[in-house]
């Protein structure tokens, strides 16, 4: 793009001495935006000028930076064939890599040529990722969708554009990668229909070798094979989610907290589940499964197993959750250990457990009906003994005064 344009005064010299049947002629340069109809002029973009000829070759004539008009003005330039080469962009924008011949071999005396020029601007990319329901923290688990918004900014209308997608690891600063160990992407091709919008590409992962740690999507995107904008900051929260590490404990007792009870009677159970490293507002499923300890197999009653499961919303990434067992027939538990393991599922697929055989706080005791005479029971048992003693001594006491009145009677009567 150029115009041509006579003036009659000239405002560089680049020769005092100019012989006066000489022809000289003057360039503007214009920086433009590109993509702004040429309306937006480009500050501080560095060129080299060179004249070019057959027999004497390339020589520089001069360094020039544009103005905030985007202008460079040379003039007293002999007539001929010459070529700018940009050296340094402004800022924010992307450097012209081809050089530009301009020819002004025909121009008339103190005749001006105008060059227009343009330079691609960078594109400003501004991201939020998220999970497929918009949360910032995710559980560890296969097949989660990953959604990246991502805001443009200065693209060029009618322009076709890629934008690619990685997933960082924050912790390493190495790709998420699939089974294959190929690094994960998303690649997503739209022709810009303003200078500024908003996309959205997705991405597939596991996450469950990722427990407590945090994923960066990482952005670039081209124009024409050429790269023209990114956004790879692997401190930037927006960028970022959180994948995490749930844990459970739990406390197995009666309602009233018993941990040891006996008797032939049915009775319920409760399973304190405390949990750590949950998504708030996410639907979770506990499995409690009463095992036998003796056996280390699930207990079995009849047959059947005694399983119960129990659905919730996480409040908050940490709380407590109570899983209760009714009936539980006594008579055909006795001398058993209970011993509560539970299992934490999301979406079907489970996330955390706590399955030790030898956890105390895990287990409930059933001893036999007769209780042993140890401990408490021990001193129960002295004071029974004690007291039929007491019982016994008062009534032989009682027996012996009765025959001692009774002789005395039978004394006086003769």
């Amino acid at each position: 793009n150029f115009e041509n344009h006579k003036e009659e005064n000239s405002n560089i010299s680049l020769n005092e001495t100019i012989e006066n049947d000489l022809k000289r002629v003057s360039l503007e340069v214009y920086k433009k935006e590109m993509g702004s109809d040429n309306k937006i002029p480009v500050q501080g973009a560095e060129y080299n000028l060179y004249s070019e000829d057959e027999t004497l070759g390339r020589n520089l004539i001069g360094r020039f930076k544009t103005n905030k008009e985007g202008l460079i003005r040379v003039d007293n330039l002999e007539r001929g064939r010459y070529i700018i080469k940009e050296t340094s962009p402004a800022n924010d924008y992307l450097i012209n890599p081809n050089e530009e011949i301009i020819d002004l071999s025909n121009l008339d005396h103190q005749e001006v040529y105008r060059h227009i020029t343009q330079d691609e601007k960078i594109v400003s990319l501004k991201t939020i990722a998220t999970s497929h329901e918009g949360k910032k923290y995710l559980n560890p688990v296969d097949n989660v969708t990953l959604v990246d918004k991502v805001e443009l900014k200065d693209l060029i209308v009618g322009e076709k554009y890629t934008l690619i997608g990685s997933q960082i690891i924050k912790e390493s600063k190495e790709n998420l990668k699939d089974s294959q160990g190929n690094p994960i992407e998303s690649r997503l091709e739209f022709i810009a229909n303003s200078r500024n919008m908003t996309v959205e590409m997705e991405f597939t992962v596991n996450l469950k070798e990722l427990r407590g740690k945090s994923l960066v999507t990482f952005e670039e995107l081209y124009r024409n094979s050429r790269l023209v904008g990114d956004h790879k900051d692997i401190e930037d929260l927006g960028q970022t989610v959180e994948v995490q590490d749930p844990n459970i404990g739990t406390k197995f007792a009666t309602l009233e907290g018993k941990k040891e009870i006996f008797g032939d009677y049915f009775v319920s159970l409760v399973d304190h589940v405390s949990y750590t490293g949950l998504v708030e507002g996410d639907h979770y499923t506990l499995e409690l499964v009463i095992m036998d300890k003796s056996t280390g197999l699930p207990l079995n009653i009849d047959g059947d197993e005694i399983k119960v499961t129990h659905n919730f919303v996480a409040k908050s990434q940490e709380g407590i959750e109570s899983v209760k067992l009714d009936n539980i027939d006594l008579s055909v538990v006795k001398g058993k250990d209970l011993v509560a393991f539970e299992k934490l599922y999301y979406n079907n697929q489970e996330i955390a457990n706590h399955e030790d055989i030898e956890d105390k706080d895990q287990t409930v005791k059933v001893v036999e009906t007769q209780m042993p005479f140890t401990g408490s029971n021990k001193i129960i048992k002295n004071s029974i003994s004690a007291s039929l003693l007491i019982l016994l001594a008062g009534c032989l006491v009682y027996k012996n005064k009765n025959e001692y009145k009774e002789r005395i009677i039978n004394v006086r009567k003769k």
